[in-house]
């Protein structure tokens, strides 16, 4: 949303912000029905959402801006079970593996150029 405001022979433009929370984390939703058998079922819904921030830069009419914007990731699954009354029902799936390697040296160090094979150190977590 933009206001405009003409004051004079001039005109100045300011930008009014809607800010809208962004939910991060695992939600689980599950909806229970009893069936005549004697069955349980089970309509489950698991959702994992990851919100990180991002940079917009913008350029308009000469004017630089850089504006800061949500970026939302989510995986989610959609699964219906039965099974009977005192049975174990297990949920997998979503998983996700992150890799990053760090290398970290000594700054005295890191001048030299056999430094960088003899003291330099990789990490994996």
């Amino acid at each position: 949303m933009t206001a405009n405001t003409l004051v004079g022979t001039s005109s100045s433009q300011t930008a009014n912000l809607d800010l809208a929370p962004f939910f991060s984390g695992v939600a689980l939703d599950v909806t229970p029905q009893l069936s005549e058998g004697g069955q349980i079922i089970l309509h489950i819904h698991p959702t994992v959402s990851n919100v990180t921030s991002k940079t917009l830069n913008v350029t308009a009419n000469g004017v630089a801006n850089s504006l800061p914007l949500a970026y939302s990731e989510v995986r989610e699954a959609d699964t219906v079970v039965k099974a009977m009354s005192g049975q174990l029902i297990v949920i997998g799936g979503l998983m996700q593996l992150d890799k990053t390697t760090r290398t970290t040296r000594c700054p005295a160090w890191a001048t030299s150029r056999w430094s960088a094979t003899c003291s330099a150190a990789s990490r994996r977590p």
